[in-house]
C-alpha cells in the first residue's frame, strides 16, 4: 500500500509540472495520415546509423507513437522485425528492451531511484525476464551485447557521422546529456553504459504485438519521412496497466530501445492515463494475478520494502515535492 501511494504521489507530481527534461530543438512531429483520426507522433532515425553504412543491417529509421481509447500504441521502422535476429560472426543479434521514463528525470537518475518501466517484447534477446511491460526497473547491458557502452557506438564517428537516437535525441552531446547528465568531452567508456535490458523489475502485465497492417489500420503513414523500412511492427499497451499506478492526467515520457548491436532510437511525447476502473459490486480486486517479482540486482538485495521506498524518496525530487504538496 505505501508503495501504491508513493506511485500515486508521483504521478500527480509529474502531471502536474513541466518536465525535467529539457525539449530537444529537433522535436519529433506529429502527423495526422490523411482519412485517419489518430495522430501519431514521429520519431525519425538516420537511415546509415547502425552496423555498417548497409541500412539494412541493424538499423532503426523511427519510433512513432499513438493513442486509442484503450491503449497507447509504439510503432518502430526497423531492418528486423521483433521476433528476429540478425547474425555476425556466428553471434545473434537483436532488439534489446523499449524504455519508459516517465519521471522527469534523466535516464541514469530515474534508474538509480527504480522510477522506470520497460517492456521486453523481443523473444530472442537475452534479458533474463518474460515478455511483457515492467515496473520499478533497473536497466543494464543485455549480455552478449557488441558493446557495452554507448562511447563504443560513437567510437566510429568519423565513419558515422550521423549517427544519432532519432529527431528527439538527434546528436551525441543530447543522448549523453540525457542518459547521464555529461557533456560530450566527458564521455568515457566506463561513465556511458549501455543501457538496452531489464536487469530486474516487476511484471505487471502483458503486451500485444501488431503488424504492420494493423498498425496502418490505425493511420500510421509509411510514407512519412522515411519511416518505412523492411519490417515495421508495433507494440500496444492497455492503459489500465498504468490507470492503478498513476493518478488519471496527461504525462510526458521518453521512450528509447537500442540493439543489442548499435543502433537506437528515442522518442520524447505524451499519453493520458484514465481513472482506474472500480470493480463491480462483488467482486474481489484482490483476486487479481499478483505481480510477477524478477529478483533485484546483488546491490539491492537485503534492502527491505521500506528501504526501497525511502531511498527512491531521496533520490527524486519529484517524490519531494509531491510529501511537500501532499
Amino acid at each position: 500500500m505505501q508503495k501504491q501511494l508513493l506511485k500515486t504521489l508521483i504521478g500527480s507530481a509529474i502531471a502536474g509540472v513541466t518536465l525535467a527534461i529539457a525539449t530537444p530543438a529537433n522535436a519529433g512531429t506529429l502527423h495526422t495520415k490523411t482519412g485517419f483520426d489518430i495522430e501519431w507522433n514521429y520519431s525519425i532515425d538516420q537511415v546509415k546509423d547502425g552496423y555498417s553504412r548497409n541500412p539494412n543491417i541493424l538499423n532503426y529509421s523511427g519510433m512513432a507513437l499513438a493513442e486509442t481509447d484503450d491503449q497507447f500504441i509504439f510503432a518502430l521502422s526497423s531492418d528486423l522485425n521483433y521476433d528476429e535476429t540478425y547474425s555476425l560472426n556466428d553471434t545473434p543479434y537483436t532488439h534489446g528492451d523499449l524504455f519508459l521514463n516517465f519521471s522527469g528525470e534523466k535516464f541514469q537518475t530515474a534508474n538509480d531511484g527504480n522510477t522506470l518501466f520497460a517492456v521486453r517484447f523481443a523473444p530472442e534477446n537475452n534479458t533474463n525476464t518474460a515478455l511483457g511491460l515492467y515496473e520499478d526497473v533497473v536497466a543494464g547491458t543485455i549480455d552478449g551485447s557488441h558493446w557495452d557502452s554507448l562511447m563504443g557506438y560513437y567510437a566510429n564517428g568519423n565513419i558515422f557521422p550521423n549517427r544519432s537516437f532519432g529527431t528527439d535525441l538527434s546528436s551525441p552531446n543530447a543522448v549523453y546529456d540525457y542518459f547521464y547528465s555529461l557533456d560530450i568531452d566527458d564521455a568515457n567508456n566506463s561513465n556511458t553504459p549501455l543501457y538496452n535490458g531489464i536487469q530486474s523489475g516487476t511484471k505487471i502485465g502483458d503486451v500485444s504485438m501488431l503488424d504492420v497492417v494493423a498498425l496502418e489500420a490505425l493511420g500510421l503513414d509509411l510514407a512519412f519521412s522515411s519511416f518505412n523500412a523492411d519490417d515495421v511492427f508495433g507494440i500496444a499497451i492497455d492503459k489500465s496497466l498504468f490507470a492503478s499506478i498513476f493518478s488519471p492526467g496527461e504525462f510526458e515520457l521518453m521512450a528509447h530501445v537500442t540493439m543489442e548491436y548499435g543502433d537506437g532510437v528515442a522518442l520524447q511525447g505524451k499519453i493520458n492515463i484514465p481513472e482506474a476502473e472500480t470493480p463491480p459490486d462483488g467482486e474481489d480486486s484482490s483476486d487479481e494475478e499478483e505481480p510477477q517479482a524478477v529478483p533485484e540486482p546483488a546491490t539491492l538485495l537485503g534492502l527491505s520494502a521500506v528501504g526501497l521506498v525511502f531511498l527512491r524518496c531521496k533520490r527524486s525530487h519529484l517524490c519531494d515535492r509531491a510529501t511537500r504538496t501532499k
